[in-house]
């Protein structure tokens, strides 16, 4: 097992600098990033339905149920929502066009 990683290591760093660094940020990118991603909208999420309140619960900070300020954390929550998945779209697109101008075809994710 340790004799098959050090030869995949060694073959990786025989490769042209710019493929290898493409290779780098997607194995990064495969996981931690996902994960933080996906707590980031968790987190916000679930911080604007305790603030905001709803019909089974009050809201933690006061806020009348259909009230001015209802509304402004369901457009806030929708704007935080379109500018994650709008960050997330533009960082794969830069990936894949980085991938195809490098020959590159790894497996999706």
């Amino acid at each position: 097992m340790i004799v098959n990683n050090l030869e995949e290591q060694l073959r990786v760093t025989d490769l042209h600098p710019a493929l290898a660094d493409s290779l780098e940020q997607n194995k990064a990118l495969f996981q931690k990033d996902k994960l933080k991603v996906l707590l980031y909208v968790t987190i916000y999420t679930v911080a604007i339905l305790l603030m905001r309140g709803g019909s089974a619960y009050s809201s933690w900070i006061g806020l009348e149920s259909c009230g001015i300020g209802f509304w402004i954390f369901n457009a806030t929550h929708l704007a935080l929502s379109y500018l994650t998945a709008k960050s997330v779209a533009i960082q794969h697109f830069k990936q894949q066009h980085e991938q195809s101008r490098l020959g590159l075809k790894l497996p999706e994710n």
